[in-house]
């Protein structure tokens, strides 16, 4: 009996040790955080009178032409086989308190609120003489056409984006007719400086 006496009392022993050891090093470490805290809350900081911050004005505006339709009829008449339609916009990086600071990137985001059915749709900037075509990343449920980076504004020059998105049928389309105030249209400007 007396050796398990004395191992019990050696762990108990080291056990107390421990507790010890432990309780040491807990102290140690909220000891250094509190000197932490306190070396931190002591810097202050300040500003003059003088001091300022100004953020560069960032300016976008949209507008739809006036004489765009509100639906798009396709017919295939004798005298001219049309087989699409074009919305027509404008995206200027000015409005009447000023111009775009910062130079930006647009892009087109075009969202049916159904699959259109033999629809393909284009981005065509007409802002030079010189035409440019963009190809749209479609979703899988062919609802949303995307036309990232399609153009870039420079910082503090007025620019005028001349766009159309161009809805083109297919043949088994004559005589359907598309509703564009169902379509939504979104213009995502992004800065690039």
């Amino acid at each position: 009996m007396k050796d398990t006496e004395k191992s019990t009392k050696s762990i108990d022993g080291k056990r107390l040790r421990l507790r010890i050891v432990a309780a040491i090093l807990i102290l140690a470490v909220v000891a250094a955080s509190a000197w932490a805290v306190s070396l931190y809350a002591s810097y202050v900081t300040g500003a003059g009178g003088d001091d300022s911050a100004r953020v560069a004005r960032f300016a976008v505006v949209t507008e739809a032409y006036t004489d765009n339709p509100t639906s798009i009829k396709f017919d295939q008449t004798a005298a001219a086989d049309v087989s699409y339609a074009d919305y027509k916009f404008e995206v200027r990086n000015f409005d009447d308190k000023g111009v775009t600071e910062v130079a930006a990137k647009v892009g087109v985001v075009v969202t049916f609120p159904k699959s259109p059915y033999a629809v393909t749709v284009k981005l065509i900037d007409e802002t030079t003489s010189e035409t440019k075509e963009y190809e749209a990343t479609i979703s899988d449920d062919r609802k949303t056409y995307t036309f990232p980076n399609v153009a870039t504004t420079a910082a503090g020059v007025q620019s005028t984006l001349k766009m159309a998105l161009r809805f083109t049928v297919a043949d088994g389309m004559w005589g359907k007719s598309i509703d564009l105030t169902e379509i939504k249209i979104e213009v995502a400007v992004e800065q690039i400086d």
